[in-house]
């Protein structure tokens, strides 16, 4: 088990990386080619379609097939993609042969982001799963950190064509990785020893059989809602009410350090089980912290820290949850199930929820978390009266 946990967050840790990387060398080039800073939400629009209509069967695919394949064959083909876009792009900038690539790799990323959380509950013993889900939320942090940073040098250094070529031969070494991985059948928990044929019906006979697990997964997903308004909010009080792009650096850095302690800290109260187990607390409490998102930039830094700790400690304690509660062989398309959620809701969230600021201007934030902590607080005593 313990060289399960090395070889899965090594090959992790460098899809991350890789697909970090990619982002910022995909925005950095385009703009230096095109000088067209609208190029890269163009281009990333483009993926939308195609991730969410593969989402709705992915999951369904990799319940069927062997998790680990999964991982070993996306990371396998996106090196793939990667190896022979240096190829065609090595002498010449091609708009198009670019937004393939961009739209293989989200595709292939659909299954590996689902055959990552899938394969967890294969590899670890139940009492590891947090730790493990805690390490990957660390390294995810830290990687979103540092990434425009390395991207920054690597650009500079190499290249975006050769750093095609590197990048498609890390995807590749996290596939070796990936290979030696040794998988465990599970059989304890009460869900995964139910009969097999219960396993053969769709998700939504489960979800309806299984209330307080839908509803818990309905919670989730409804909060990339606020998370995706937010996200847009959050730029526009730095630069439009607190008139500083510092300001706003400042209070992404307070967010970003509050997200990389949060595991940490999980570590630190293991032994409390509250802390470590219940998500909707962590779930309402983001949206109860953000309704004291008073417009300063003091205010704001300490908001976000907590926020940044709320946030992905509920992450933790919410993917360990599905993995520990639903059934095995319906793991995959219940993880499908919140991929299409957060896919579909970020976007309308992003794109309503800003609206907010022309009424509310710098406290839009706080209203924003006002509904956040209504809509949570919903969700839970519902679930709270079928339990």
């Amino acid at each position: 088990m313990k060289g399960n946990k090395i070889l899965y967050l090594s090959g992790i840790s460098i899809t991350f990386y890789g697909n970090a990387l990619f982002t910022f060398m995909l925005s950095w080039w385009l703009i230096r080619e095109t000088g067209n800073t609208d190029l890269l939400s163009k281009i990333t629009a483009i993926t939308f379609l195609p991730t969410v209509v593969i989402n709705l069967f992915a999951g369904s695919l990799v319940d069927k097939v062997n998790k680990k394949a999964v991982l070993i064959l996306s990371d396998l083909s996106s090196g793939l993609v990667c190896i022979a876009g240096f190829y065609f792009l090595r002498d010449n900038f091609s708009l198009l042969i670019l937004a393939i690539i961009v739209v293989s790799l989200k595709v292939l990323g659909t299954f590996f982001s689902i055959g990552s959380r899938v394969i967890v509950p294969f590899l670890f013993k139940e009492t590891q799963i947090h730790s493990v889900n805690g390490w990957q939320a660390l390294i995810k942090q830290i990687t979103e950190i540092s990434a425009p940073l390395l991207g920054g040098i690597l650009a500079i250094a190499w290249g975006p064509q050769l750093f095609f070529l590197i990048n498609g031969i890390s995807f590749i070494l996290s596939a070796i990785f990936e290979t030696f991985l040794k998988m465990e059948k599970i059989t304890s928990n009460e869900h995964h020893s139910k009969k097999e044929k219960s396993a053969q019906k769709s998700i939504w006979h489960y979800f309806k059989k299984e209330k307080k697990i839908f509803l818990a997964i309905i919670g989730a997903g409804t909060s990339n809602f606020f998370i995706a308004g937010l996200n847009v909010l959050l730029p526009f009080v730095a630069l439009t009410i607190l008139h500083s792009d510092i300001n706003l650096s400042i209070v992404l850095a307070f967010q970003a350090t509050g997200a990389v302690l949060a595991p940490i800290l999980l570590k630190l109260v293991k032994s409390n089980k509250f802390l470590t187990t219940n998500f909707y607390f962590y779930l309402i409490g983001s949206g109860v912290i953000l309704i004291f998102a008073w417009p300063n930039l003091y205010i704001l830094c300490l908001i976000m820290f907590i926020y940044g700790i709320i946030q992905t400690a509920f992450n933790i304690n919410f993917f360990s949850y599905v993995q520990l509660t639903v059934e095995q062989k319906l793991l995959g398309r219940a993880f499908s199930f919140i991929y299409v959620m957060a896919g579909i809701l970020i976007p309308v969230g992003a794109i309503t929820l800003p609206y907010i600021s022309h009424i509310f201007s710098g406290y839009s934030i706080m209203i924003v978390g006002i509904l956040f902590t209504i809509s949570m607080l919903t969700i839970y005593l519902t679930a709270k009266k079928i339990a």
